[in-house]
């Protein structure tokens, strides 16, 4: 019979599925797939404390400034938040 997995475990298998090299701001949501936006800045939003540790020189607002340009929408999935165009329609 296996063995359950541990709390170490289970955090390391977590953090290598969800924080990886810092890259563009477009590849890191096209990886995410979505991510949330919250306009509630305690202790900041959403979108910023999830993009700082995956886009290199990541500025909280990045997301917003740059948006535009980006192929990218926003929309509402279970929560607000922003994801690659492509998936818009699904």
């Amino acid at each position: 019979m296996p063995t359950e997995p541990s709390l170490d475990d289970l955090r390391r298998h977590a953090v290598a599925r969800t924080l990886f090299t810092p890259t563009t701001l477009p590849a890191a949501i096209q990886r995410l797939g979505f991510v949330q936006a919250d306009p509630i800045r305690a202790p900041a939003r959403a979108q910023d404390l999830t993009l700082r540790h995956r886009v290199k020189d990541y500025r909280a607002g990045d997301l917003e400034r740059r948006y535009a340009p980006l192929p990218i929408d926003e929309d509402c999935l279970v929560n607000y938040g922003f994801l690659p165009s492509e998936h818009l329609a699904l």
